[in-house]
């Protein structure tokens, strides 16, 4: 049934269409923190998220459905970028953040001791 090309084979492969388009959009935007937002890398990366996001969905419309677009296939392509955007920033940033905040506390705090240590043996 899935295989027949009906309906919910066509919003299964829009959506995986979509969180591939994300991932994708999501490697671009590492450069621009890396880069620490450079006005060049921003608009490159937006333009190259835009562009490869279009040509994704335009293969995947000539490949399976004879480059007949919907709208329930725009809406399932964008339902997957947001959905990839959303699990990358709750499950996967946020702890890294919070794990990354943990040690550097960590690391002041003993780079503190360290440097009092440091005081109290040079004032004796």
């Amino acid at each position: 049934m899935l295989a027949g090309g009906g309906t919910i084979f066509s919003l299964i492969i829009f959506m995986a269409a979509g969180i591939f388009a994300g991932a994708i959009a999501s490697v671009l935007y590492l450069f621009v923190k890396l880069t620490n937002n450079n006005f060049a890398v921003v608009f490159g990366a937006d333009f190259l998220s835009a562009i490869l996001g279009c040509l994704i969905f335009y293969v995947i419309c000539v490949k399976y459905f004879y480059a007949s677009i919907t709208l329930y296939f725009i809406a399932c392509f964008a339902f997957g970028i947001i959905f990839e955007f959303i699990f990358i920033k709750n499950l996967v940033a946020n702890p890294l953040k919070y794990v990354y905040n943990k040690l550097k506390k960590k690391k002041n705090k003993r780079k503190e001791a360290e440097h009092d240590k440091n005081e109290c043996c040079e004032k004796s």
